[in-house]
């Protein structure tokens, strides 16, 4: 349900070199990273994506999904969200962020 949230902020900042994003997909139930490429092909989706097997999501202590994280060019944590519930103005907030880290020359 986050997805089209995402693919919008990627598409805003694909162009500036100084903005990264990955999307990964988690090993959880079924999940492969086949069907993880089929949904982003079907779905029309950009924005790059990797797979784990749950190191990183165990290394990040990941607590629930989606986990958002916004890291400043430095590697240091700047913004954590966790969950979706439809009305947290998603697209808006982490703009905010990343066009604040963007002033700051972070």
């Amino acid at each position: 349900e986050e997805f089209p949230d995402l693919e919008r902020l990627y598409r805003r900042y694909r162009t500036n070199p100084n903005v990264k994003f990955l999307a990964i997909d988690v090993n959880r139930e079924d999940e492969t990273p086949e069907r993880a490429r089929g949904f982003i092909k079907k779905a029309g989706y950009t924005i790059p994506v990797a797979y784990d097997s749950n190191e990183l999501v165990t290394r990040l202590n990941a607590q629930g999904y989606p986990h958002l994280l916004v890291l400043d060019k430095t590697g240091h944590l700047r913004l954590e969200h966790v969950g979706y519930d439809g009305a947290e103005h998603l697209v808006e907030n982490i703009s905010k962020e990343i066009d604040k880290l963007l002033a700051e020359g972070s």
